[in-house]
């Protein structure tokens, strides 16, 4: 999930080529959304958000599925988005700007559930 339409595109081409099926979000509303009725192995969201925070979107998601992973991105939260997911459960944060390959590090290296859907990378 990424307000920036740009990196929308990107973070889907770039997952999708690693072979992840990918659906993606505007914004939290909209990812809450597509949450409900749909299965994810691993949301990706940027941290500084209209409206709901990334970090807030991660607290609500974790409600509905508790070992949901999440990898959260910024490049204006650096430090918060550190601490956050230094004390959360299931939570990974890079910083803006970052390495493709950097991104599919981790997400490689994160455990996935296994959901009906594996494979589905949210961003």
């Amino acid at each position: 999930m990424d307000d920036d339409r740009a990196m929308r595109v990107l973070l889907r081409r770039l997952l999708e080529a690693d072979g992840h099926r990918v659906e993606t979000a505007v914004d939290a509303s909209d990812a809450l959304e597509m949450f409900a009725p749909l299965r994810f192995s691993l949301v990706i969201s940027d941290v500084v958000m209209p409206g709901m925070t990334g970090i807030e979107l991660r607290a609500e998601l974790a409600l509905q599925d508790p070992g949901l992973p999440c990898l959260l991105v910024s490049g204006d939260d650096v430090e918060r988005g550190l601490h956050y997911a230094a004390s959360t459960y299931r939570t990974v944060f890079l910083a803006k700007p970052f390495e493709p390959e950097e991104l599919l590090r981790l997400v490689h290296s994160t455990p996935l559930p296994k959901h009906g859907l594996e494979g589905r990378a949210a961003s």
